[in-house]
C-alpha cells in the first residue's frame, strides 16, 4: 500500500509538471505573437519561461532518479547540480525584465557563473548533494552556501521589484507585490518550510502573471501616447487653432445644416518668408489666427 502511495505521488507530481510546461508553452507562444512589446522584452520573457521549463524538468528528473540503482549516482548529481543552477537564473531573468537596458549589472552576472562553476565542481566532490550506495540523495555540506546565494537572488529581485514599481501609481502596485508574494512563498514552501516542490510551480505563475501586468500596463502607456499624439494633431503646433485633421473629424459627425466654413489664405506669406525671413512669417501667421479667431 505504503509502495503504491508513492507511485501514485510521483505520478501525480509528473503530470503537474507535464501540465506546468505546456502552459509555458502556450505562454510562450502569446509572447511571441504581441505586438505591443519589443522585441528585447519578447526575448527576455520567452528566456524566463524556458529556464522554469529547464528548472522544472532537471527537478523532476532528479525525483524519479533518487533511489534509481540502475542509474550512474554521477547522473543523479549532475541532474541535481543542472537544477540548482538553473533555478535562480529564473530569479535572474525576472530581474533583467524589470530592469531598462542600461540598468543590467555584470556583477549579478558574475554571481550566476560563479554559483554555475561551484555547481559543476560539486558533481565530482560531493558538495551539494551525497548520494549514498541506494542511490537517494541527501544535502551535501556546502548546501548552506546554495541557500544563502538564492537568498541573496530573492532580496535582489525584491529590491528591483520595489524600484521598478515606483514607476507605476500607487494603486497600481499592489497587483506587482503580490506577484512576488505568490513566487516568494512558493520558493519558501519547498526550501525552508517543508519539502513541497511547488517553486517552479509558483515561478511559472509569477512569471505568467507578471506578463498579463507588463502587457496591460504597456497597453496604458500607448494609450495615453495616442492621447497625445491626437490632442497634437487636432491642434495646430505654432497657431493652437484647430488644424485640418480637427476639421476632418468634425465633419464625421452629425452637423447642423447652416454650417459655414471658411477657407482663409494669407496673402504674401511667401514673400515675407523669402524677404525677412521665416520667424516673421510666423508673427504672420499667428497674427492671423489671432483674427480669425
Amino acid at each position: 500500500m505504503y509502495i503504491v502511495q508513492i507511485a501514485d505521488s510521483l505520478s501525480y507530481y509528473t503530470s503537474v509538471i507535464i501540465i506546468l510546461l505546456l502552459a509555458l508553452s502556450v505562454l510562450s507562444i502569446l509572447i511571441s505573437e504581441n505586438n505591443r512589446i519589443s522585441k528585447r522584452k519578447k526575448r527576455l520573457f520567452i528566456a524566463t519561461n524556458a529556464l522554469i521549463s529547464l528548472a522544472a524538468i532537471s527537478e523532476c528528473c532528479g525525483v524519479h532518479l533518487s533511489g534509481n540503482t540502475a542509474i550512474p549516482s554521477w547522473v543523479l548529481s549532475a541532474v541535481k547540480a543542472l537544477d540548482y543552477t538553473v533555478t535562480p537564473m529564473t530569479g535572474g531573468a525576472l530581474i533583467a525584465l524589470m530592469q531598462r537596458r542600461h540598468e543590467q549589472k555584470v556583477h549579478l552576472l558574475l554571481l550566476f557563473v560563479g554559483n554555475a562553476a561551484l555547481q559543476i565542481l560539486s558533481v565530482f566532490h560531493g558538495w551539494m548533494i551525497v548520494v549514498d550506495e541506494q542511490h537517494y540523495y541527501a544535502h551535501g555540506p556546502l548546501y548552506p552556501v546554495y541557500s544563502v546565494f538564492y537568498l541573496c537572488i530573492i532580496v535582489y529581485l525584491l529590491i528591483t521589484m520595489v524600484t521598478y514599481g515606483k514607476s507605476f501609481r500607487k494603486q497600481n502596485r499592489m497587483s506587482l507585490y503580490a506577484i512576488f508574494t505568490l513566487v516568494l512563498i512558493g520558493i519558501a514552501m519547498q526550501e525552508w518550510i517543508g519539502d513541497y516542490r511547488v517553486a517552479c510551480l509558483a515561478l511559472a505563475l509569477g512569471a505568467a502573471f507578471f506578463f498579463i501586468h507588463y502587457n496591460e500596463f504597456s497597453q496604458l502607456e500607448l494609450d495615453d501616447e495616442l492621447s497625445e499624439q491626437h490632442v497634437i494633431i487636432f491642434r495646430d503646433a505654432l497657431t493652437g487653432t484647430y488644424s485640418r485633421f480637427a476639421y476632418n473629424e468634425a465633419v464625421k459627425k452629425p452637423v447642423p445644416k447652416n454650417l459655414a466654413v471658411f477657407l482663409i489664405d494669407i496673402n504674401g506669406l511667401k514673400a515675407v518668408n523669402d524677404s525677412i525671413g521665416h520667424k516673421a512669417g510666423d508673427e504672420l501667421i499667428c497674427g492671423a489666427a489671432r483674427c480669425i479667431e
